[in-house]
């Protein structure tokens, strides 16, 4: 401490009772040597201080590991920052992403944006899929979370969270494919074709089983398949269920009863 010069400083000090406490300190010297000292108790502001650094940390972490691409933007469209796996969705470093902004990395043509973004502003968060480009401008489909946050000084952020979804449209365009070739050959079929569940309650016939055994879709889905059978057969011929369960193939010949009682063979 020179003479005349004020020295700021913190430093930990203990009370009578052994317990810490953190305090700010303004030392000066005065001119016939003595030394006056103002303490101030700043223990409240460094333990907010702690939390806010162990908040940026957790903040930090889940950002950079996250599997799912995050973007931190101004409602404007601007980018601030972007997490690695957002670098690997577009093929592009984070540098690249904020210079491209939000209106370089959507597909302006794709009339979902619009929907989104007036969500987002009417209700503050928006969810929904739209298509996005990559850095060579290919579009690919992404499931997006938006919401518009304030951060610590009071300035309207958004996130913006992103799952490249290709891969699991193609899975589904695949299923839907499949769904129709599948109903396709069974309602061609001129056998009667019926799938059943484990606890044998119906779950799907095609138009022929519905024609021969005069029952509407609607209806077959609330029987049974014993319920189609005549019950003294049962007794003579049981359904071999556990055979089935195997995956044994059983061929067999029943009567049926239709809807109007009468039995065919």
């Amino acid at each position: 401490v020179q003479a005349g010069k004020t020295i700021h400083n913190e430093r930990r000090i203990k009370r009578k009772d052994g317990t810490e406490m953190h305090v700010e300190l303004n030392s000066k010297m005065l001119e016939d040597g003595r030394v006056i000292i103002f303490g101030r108790d700043i223990s409240e502001r460094k333990e907010s201080e702690q939390l806010i650094k162990e908040s940026e940390a957790k903040y930090r972490s889940f950002f950079e590991s996250s599997m799912d691409g995050i973007l931190l933007t101004v409602t404007d469209g601007e980018i601030l920052s972007a997490n690695p796996a957002a670098c690997e969705i577009f093929k592009m470093t984070e540098a690249e992403i904020c210079r491209a902004g939000r209106f370089g990395i959507v597909d302006a043509t794709d009339q979902r944006l619009k929907i989104l973004i007036t969500e987002r502003q009417r209700t503050g968060k928006a969810k929904g899929e739209i298509t996005l480009l990559r850095k060579d401008i290919s579009p690919f489909e992404a499931e997006l979370t938006s919401a518009v946050f304030t951060d610590a000084i009071g300035q309207a952020r958004t996130s913006m969270i992103i799952r490249d979804i290709t891969e699991r449209k193609k899975a589904a365009d695949g299923l839907t494919e499949s769904e129709l070739r599948y109903r396709s050959i069974i309602e061609q079929a001129t056998d009667a074709i019926c799938i059943a569940d484990t606890n044998m309650k119906i779950i799907d016939i095609n138009q022929y089983g519905c024609e021969m055994l005069d029952y509407s879709r609607e209806e077959f889905l609330c029987l049974s398949i014993v319920d189609l059978f005549v019950e003294e057969d049962l007794i003579t011929n049981p359904f071999r269920f556990n055979e089935l369960k195997s995956g044994k193939i059983i061929r067999s010949e029943r009567r049926f009863r239709r809807k109007n009682g009468a039995l065919i063979d």
